[in-house]
Formats: structure tokens, C-alpha cells, sequence
């Protein structure tokens, strides 16, 4: 019989032993270990041995709460053999049930790095190995306690993946698009729209996108510092990403495009290329009405290159996660994400990169998530995690102070 045992270890140990594995989630990666130290949160790291041999690491946050502490535990631990074993993980979390008993707990929250189901984009669905996780989480005291659509607190229960283990040049990246993904996409070129890594210091420019874009929707962004801390802690694997464009060069090219339709006309007077007039001359009508709508922006921002949208990019050796955006809404004719998301993918073909995560969707497949919408054009998949599932430690006293709040909101 094996004998499994878990330890809680210090920083530098995890940080070592995190090396060795290939795969590891970015919320349990060093990088975060790091970014959440910074943000003040305590952490605390385990191993989990199989007769004296480490098979799993992890890392655990910790909040203080009213009446004790509330701790996480999320997409983790993570397995030494790059899959998901059962025997070990469902240990692990008795002794966290043991720990955070031990250490003044009145929460654990575990989200388990696991997928039960997933969700193609003509509807049709395929359920995955489970490995009786709801069933046994239940059984050890947990409850389920993530919504079936939407986010818990701030996390997706539901992601949107794009395999590009089969995509080897942009050519082929994007014929895998929808049709109206290509359509957006190739606008963005005859807009002049350009992609380009931000530097540290032009970060204040990142968290003006995404502030604009948390007031427009209704959520709470990152302050600038967390930004430059990522940007700092996760380096290369870290990518600012913004979408530009000069409107006094976009006009340039119009212009130039409207004369050299011009020129074909007019050295073209035979009787047999009339329908070809007629189509130059379609097209230079398109021109001008172009030429009429970017107005506005010229008078206001002439020759100089404007941020329509920015997004952040997490790397790693086997995914790239899509995880912060923001756009202007004024731009948003000039389709920038298109672009944004076609720069990213095509580095990850480049670099061997199988996966692309573009991360939260709602779950909800019924036309009203527009998030899903826009990722839809870029025809991947959905996948549902197993969820979360909570255990409190002194049910009783925690009761008393979920009644207390309860009194106290409606006072």
C-alpha cells in the first residue's frame, strides 16, 4: 500500500520545486507566489509524497474574514506526472480540512483544476472524466458552491479555448476563423491598425483602457500598481499588448488608393472593360465615404498614433491565457481586438504554444453573452470547470456571523 503524506513547506522550497514541472496553471505559478506576496495576501505552500517521492505541489492563499480566516485553494495542486490523480488530491483535501481547522480557518474554498464538460460552438457537448469529484467533495464535507452560470467572485467557472496544435503559418490561422472573424480582422489592416508591446512605463496608458472599460461595463478594475507589478514579476511571460492607429496615415493611404483607382479609369476608355470602370468607381465611392467618417478623428487627433485597445497576455509552455482587455468605445469601428487577438495567436504558432485560453465566458449559450460572441468568431470551444466547493471549519460559528451581516445590511 502506498504511503502518502503531506507537507507544508517554506517559499523558497516551492519556488525550487515549481521549476521542475513542466505544466503549471499561471495562479499557481512563481510569478504569482510573488505578485501575491506583494499584494500583502498570506500564502502557504505544500508537497504531497507518495512513498517519500514528491508528486504534487500547491500554493494556498489566506484572507482574513469577520470570525477567522478565509482560505483558497485555486486550479491546484498541481501533478509532478501532468495529470490529474485522484487518490492524492482527495487526501490532500483532508488534510487542508484538518489545517485550516488548525490555523483559525472559517473558509476553504477549493476550485479544483479539472473540466466536466465541453461545449462546441454548434451546440453539441461532450462530457469529460470527473473523476467523481462532486460526489467524493461532498462526502468529505464540501459544499458546491459555485453558480452554474456567470462568475464565483470574480472567477470563471467556464473558458473559451482555441487548439493551435495543428496551425503552423498565419495562413491557416486565419482560414480557422469564422468568417465574420476574418472579415474583422482584414479590416483592421485596410484601417492601418498596428499591434505593439508596451513598455513599464507607458503602463499608465494600459490602465487607462481598462478603467474606461470597467466603468462602461460595470466592474472593478486593477489599480495601476498591480499592473506594474505584473509587468515587473512575470517578464517575458507578460504581454501589454495595445492596437494603434495614425488617422493622418490612414487618410494618406486612402487617398493614394482613390488616385491610383483614378489613374485606371482614366487610361481605360475600352468599351469591354466598362463593368471594370464601373467597379473601379464603386470603389472609390467606398473610398470617400471612408474618407468622410474619419473626419472627426483626423481634426481631433491628426498625425498622431492613438491607443484603441489594449490586453494582457499570460505565457506559458503549453498556453497562452487572454487575461485583461479594454477597448474605447468610440473605435470601435476600427475592429482593434481583431487585430490584438491575431498578434498573439500567431506568436503562440511561432513559439509551439498548443493552446490559447481566452479565458471567462458567462456559461450562458442563449445569444446574450457578447463576450462569447466576439471569441465565438474565432472558433474554438467551451470548456465548464468542475467548479468550487467550500468547507467551513466551525459551521456553527460561521452561521452566527453570515446572520449578523445579514441583520446589520438591513439596519
Amino acid at each position: 500500500m502506498e504511503n502518502i503524506e503531506f507537507q507544508e513547506i517554506k517559499y523558497e522550497d516551492f519556488v525550487e520545486l515549481n521549476q521542475e514541472i513542466k505544466q503549471v496553471d499561471f495562479i499557481q505559478s512563481v510569478e504569482m507566489a510573488s505578485l501575491l506576496r506583494i499584494r500583502e495576501l498570506d500564502l502557504y505552500y505544500f508537497i504531497g509524497r507518495v512513498d517519500s517521492e514528491v508528486k504534487m505541489l500547491a500554493m494556498m492563499t489566506a484572507a482574513q474574514v469577520a470570525g477567522g480566516k478565509k482560505f483558497e485553494l485555486k486550479f491546484a495542486p498541481t501533478f509532478y506526472s501532468g495529470k490529474f490523480e485522484a487518490e492524492l488530491f482527495f487526501d490532500f483535501m483532508g488534510y487542508l480540512k484538518s489545517f485550516a481547522k488548525n490555523h483559525n480557518g472559517i473558509i476553504l474554498k477549493v476550485v479544483p483544476a479539472v473540466n466536466q464538460r465541453k461545449v462546441y460552438d454548434d451546440g453539441s457537448q461532450k462530457e469529460l472524466e470527473t473523476y467523481g469529484i462532486s460526489h467524493k467533495m461532498k462526502g468529505l464535507g464540501f459544499v458546491k458552491t459555485n453558480p452554474e452560470i456567470g462568475y464565483d467572485e470574480g472567477e470563471p467557472t467556464w473558458h473559451y479555448l482555441k487548439d493551435l496544435s495543428k496551425l503552423h503559418s498565419e495562413s491557416e490561422l486565419l482560414k480557422s476563423f469564422s468568417k465574420d472573424g476574418q472579415y474583422s480582422f482584414k479590416k483592421t489592416k485596410q484601417f492601418g491598425v498596428e499591434v505593439r508591446k508596451l513598455t513599464y512605463e507607458e503602463l499608465s496608458e494600459f490602465k487607462k483602457v481598462t478603467e474606461a472599460t470597467s466603468i462602461r461595463r460595470g466592474y472593478r478594475d486593477h489599480d495601476l500598481a498591480y499592473y506594474q507589478s505584473f509587468y515587473k514579476i512575470f517578464g517575458d511571460r507578460a504581454q501589454f499588448l495595445v492596437a494603434e492607429i495614425n488617422f493622418q496615415t490612414y487618410v494618406d493611404a486612402l487617398n493614394s488608393q482613390i488616385e491610383k483607382l483614378q489613374r485606371l479609369i482614366d487610361s481605360s476608355d475600352s468599351v469591354k472593360k466598362e463593368k471594370q470602370r464601373n467597379e473601379w468607381q464603386s470603389q472609390i465611392r467606398s473610398q470617400e465615404k471612408r474618407l468622410k467618417e474619419i473626419q472627426p478623428f483626423l481634426a481631433r487627433y491628426a498625425d498622431q498614433s492613438i491607443i484603441l485597445a489594449a490586453s494582457l497576455f499570460v505565457e506559458s509552455s503549453n498556453e497562452i491565457v487572454y487575461l485583461f482587455s479594454g477597448s474605447y468605445d468610440e473605435f470601435k469601428m476600427f475592429y482593434a481586438p481583431y487585430a490584438i487577438q491575431y498578434k498573439i495567436m500567431t506568436e503562440a504558432i511561432e513559439k509551439d504554444i498548443p493552446l490559447y485560453n481566452f479565458y471567462g465566458i458567462t456559461g450562458n449559450f442563449d445569444g446574450t453573452d457578447g463576450v462569447l460572441m466576439f471569441k465565438q468568431n474565432f472558433k474554438g470551444y467551451s470548456v465548464q470547470k468542475v467548479g468550487s466547493f467550500t468547507y467551513y471549519p466551525y459551521p456553527g460559528k460561521y452561521r452566527l456571523i453570515a446572520l449578523a451581516k445579514k441583520i446589520l445590511r438591513r439596519n
